[in-house]
């Protein structure tokens, strides 16, 4: 009777744990609460080992994220006479964009 309990409480909070859009937590909530019991560790110390599991599986899925936008991102060709009509546009309204864009979103224009 126990076991079917946990089971349903483990049921119960992997649910609400996929519905905050918390995977990792979901995942390692059960092993994490078996570890934590054995070694008798606080309420808090469980709760630090599961946002931390969540905190380095969105880590991991951003860079994988990142990594696989820059490899499918391709150079944007510009022909002559895309060229002439980008000469009859005023740049100089571009200077009030921060900073933070820099040349590294306009590297992967190609004149011809």
């Amino acid at each position: 009777m126990k076991a079917a309990v946990e089971n349903l409480e483990q049921a119960a909070v992997q649910q609400q744990c996929r519905s905050l859009r918390l995977p990792a937590v979901a995942d390692q909530c059960a092993p994490l609460a078996d570890v934590a019991a054995k070694q008798r560790q606080t309420y808090l110390r469980y709760l630090e080992a599961l946002l931390a599991a969540e905190l380095e599986e969105r880590e991991h899925n951003t860079i994988t994220r990142l990594v696989a936008a820059d490899l499918t991102r391709k150079p944007i060709h510009i022909s002559s006479r895309s060229t002439r009509a980008m000469t009859q546009y005023l740049f100089s309204s571009l200077n009030h964009l921060p900073a933070i864009f820099g040349t590294a979103h306009f590297d992967c224009l190609a004149f011809n």
